[in-house]
């Protein structure tokens, strides 16, 4: 199943259109930008993700902070415009001035209080490439642009999730050293190499594979085998 991302833009040319038109334009994506998603992985959009989303006139709203509650413009209504340019994806919205909301969120552009965007889009079959831990975003389904307040990258929402999700994980991050150590001051377990452990009668409950230790199978079944016996 597809998941629904979202990415926020830093300086995105947020402004109120000139001669009192009552909209508000921008740049929701910017192309060749790579981008750090959580520490996870870099990510960058390539010129022409967002063609078929436009050439198509899918179906995308423009909200405030993603919300549904606070819908700007709708390019199905014919209020919200999508523009392809060399920068990246442009979008004008026409806000109404008999809605309150509208006319707040106006005020805050024009004064600056909110300059950041945002965009959320679903990744189809074959719409990302991979090298790494690089991926090229080339084919994307914009279903929201979105005029924000704080351009932070939701932890997201799991949506920024390596391109396996739970992929396996790497040999080399298992680093003894990041695991938590035993208590035994022996060398082989000072070494993190707990399997070889010579400390006798070792009880560390936290000695990995210590074959000083009886066999916890073993152990659980003379229990039983005692149990058993009656004095």
């Amino acid at each position: 199943m597809k998941k629904l991302e979202t990415r926020n833009i830093v300086g995105c040319e947020l402004r109120t259109d000139a001669k009192n038109e009552f909209a508000i334009s921008g740049v929701a994506a910017r192309y060749n930008v790579k981008t750090d998603i959580g520490g996870m992985f870099s990510e960058r959009i390539a010129p022409g993700a967002f063609t078929r989303s436009i050439r198509t006139k899918a179906d995308v709203v423009c909200t405030f902070n993603h919300s549904e509650n606070v819908v700007l413009g709708r390019t199905t209504a014919g209020t919200l415009a999508l523009t392809d340019s060399p920068e990246g994806l442009r979008f004008r919205v026409q806000l109404d001035r008999k809605n309150q909301s509208h006319r707040d969120l106006y005020a805050s552009v024009q004064r600056q209080d909110i300059k950041d965007c945002s965009f959320a889009f679903l990744v189809p079959k074959g719409g990302d490439e991979w090298d790494g831990k690089e991926r090229t975003l080339r084919n994307v389904e914009l279903k929201d642009v979105s005029v924000v307040v704080h351009p932070a990258y939701p932890g997201t929402s799991a949506t920024a999730r390596s391109k396996k999700d739970d992929d396996d994980t790497d040999p080399e991050d298992d680093d003894p050293e990041d695991r938590d150590a035993c208590g035994c001051d022996c060398d082989e377990c000072a070494d993190g190499n707990c399997a070889e452990c010579s400390a006798e009668n070792c009880d560390d409950e936290d000695c990995k594979d210590c074959p000083m230790q009886p066999d916890p199978d073993e152990t659980d079944d003379l229990r039983a085998r005692l149990a058993a016996i009656k004095i």
